[in-house]
């Protein structure tokens, strides 16, 4: 039985991608489920403001930097003087080719099996380097352990059967990563693997909760998600279970909680399009809220009233914004900046800890 892809608009074709492939070694139905999904319009994780934010961050690579406003910028920027460094370490004097968001499929025969598009991917002889952009702060999975970019080296290593080794380096505003080198039979043996998990996505059994529901676009019509949050519901909970018990129970929880916000975001996103469609539910306005985007500027509008003692005083510092302006004067990895921050202002910089909070290791 093979699969019949829905086309959703997009040029993936309905096929599974690489960003996805890790979910898909968790829970096989979700692919089908998320098909189902697309095809009723209840899609979850709808795309978010920042979710545009780093689409024009990649963008800025093809089209340039001039679709970014200056802080925007500065994250791409950063991003860009570490893929200079590390180009230059990797190729040498030696000459390479460059090509950027290109859509690579894997096939069996003719037949696809799934797709990606990497932010880049230089090729010298008979190796590869492929680089992916990661602009949130959020420390994703090492190069080593990442498996969309394990997907990547194998759609590389199947576009050209010279390919020998693949290196994956995830380039970061926030982090620094150490990059993984694959060989060519490593990619043949996750190719094996590959075949078999697309093989099963057509008849997968149940959808399975865990982790990977975060993302999930079918994340609405699960009916595993749903069966979860009921449980989590409590209404069958006479004692709150201890032990192992307790760390399910939490972990059904949070999922629970994802789930309920993502029905909340598609009703708010219905009410958006038909204000009457929910008898009883209106969109309540947001408060109104004022900030000063250009402190420069606005110190210049109110110079002749304030000192600058008097206008610093009302202004908040952003120790992440310093640190990475200390990085950039200095030249130095922004790993390293917290230390050298710590040292240039001493007793100045106040330390204070949050609240703890609840989180699953």
């Amino acid at each position: 039985m093979h699969l019949l892809p829905v086309n959703n608009g997009d040029e993936r074709a309905g096929y599974p991608s690489a960003s996805e492939y890790d979910r898909l070694l968790a829970c096989r139905a979700s692919y089908l489920l998320s098909q189902r999904a697309h095809a009723l319009g209840q899609v979850a994780h709808e795309r978010s403001p920042a979710a545009d934010i780093g689409t024009r961050k990649h963008l800025a690579s093809v089209e340039g930097p001039a679709i970014l406003s200056d802080r925007e910028r500065e994250d791409w920027e950063l991003c860009q003087a570490k893929r200079e460094q590390f180009v230059k370490n990797w190729a040498g004097e030696e000459p390479f080719t460059s090509v950027k968001e290109q859509r690579l499929w894997l096939r069996r025969g003719i037949r696809p099996l799934l797709t990606g598009k990497p932010d880049e991917i230089l090729r010298q002889g008979n190796r590869a380097l492929v680089f992916d952009q990661k602009f949130g702060s959020y420390r994703v999975a090492d190069p080593a352990d990442n498996v969309q970019l394990s997907i990547y080296a194998l759609l590389v290593s199947r576009d050209d059967d010279s390919i020998e080794e693949v290196t994956v380096q995830i380039l970061s505003p926030y982090h620094d990563f150490e990059p993984f080198t694959y060989t060519r039979a490593e990619l043949d043996h996750l190719y094996s693997s590959v075949q078999i998990v697309t093989g099963s996505l057509a008849g997968p059994g149940e959808p399975t909760p865990g982790a990977h529901c975060q993302f999930c676009p079918a994340g609405l019509i699960c009916p595993a998600a749903r069966k979860e949050a009921e449980t989590a519901a409590l209404a069958k909970v006479i004692q709150l279970p201890t032990g192992e018990g307790a760390a399910l129970l939490l972990s059904q929880i949070k999922r629970a909680k994802n789930l309920f916000s993502e029905i909340e975001a598609f009703y708010r996103r219905l009410l958006e399009r038909d204000p009457g469609a929910i008898p009883g539910w209106i969109l309540e306005p947001g408060a109104v809220r004022h900030s000063i985007e250009d402190p420069i500027k606005t110190f210049e509008q109110l110079v002749e009233l304030f000192s600058v003692q008097e206008f610093l005083s009302c202004c908040s510092v952003s120790v992440p914004e310093l640190e990475r302006s200390l990085a950039r004067k200095k030249g130095v990895p922004t790993t390293q900046t917290k230390e050298l921050f710590k040292r240039f202002l001493g007793n100045l910089l106040v330390e204070k800890r949050n609240s703890p909070s609840l989180k699953a290791i």
